[in-house]
């Protein structure tokens, strides 16, 4: 799995409302995690596009189907930084 590129809030950047469609428990050799995946349809060219939180300790609030606060670099949406 790709890690998001994460960025800062920075002057510029987007706020947009992505879906979760995925809460799961990721495991390595010594630990755990959680990780919250959304998607957002790009209503200028219509692509969905796929976010991944970074790794997280404790189960987040949200759920699937919630929204959920992504801010993105509008000319490059794979780098972002979710809101949880």
């Amino acid at each position: 799995m790709n890690l998001p590129l994460v960025i800062s809030v920075i002057v510029g950047s987007r706020q947009i409302q992505a879906s979760i469609t995925k809460v799961q428990v990721e495991a390595g050799s010594l630990s755990s995690w959680w990780v919250v995946t959304a998607q957002w349809s790009d209503p200028r060219t219509g692509q969905i596009v796929t976010f991944h939180s970074h790794h997280l300790k404790f189960p987040p609030k949200q759920h699937p189907g919630e929204p959920i606060t992504v801010f993105i670099d509008p000319y490059d949406p794979t780098r972002y930084r979710m809101e949880v």
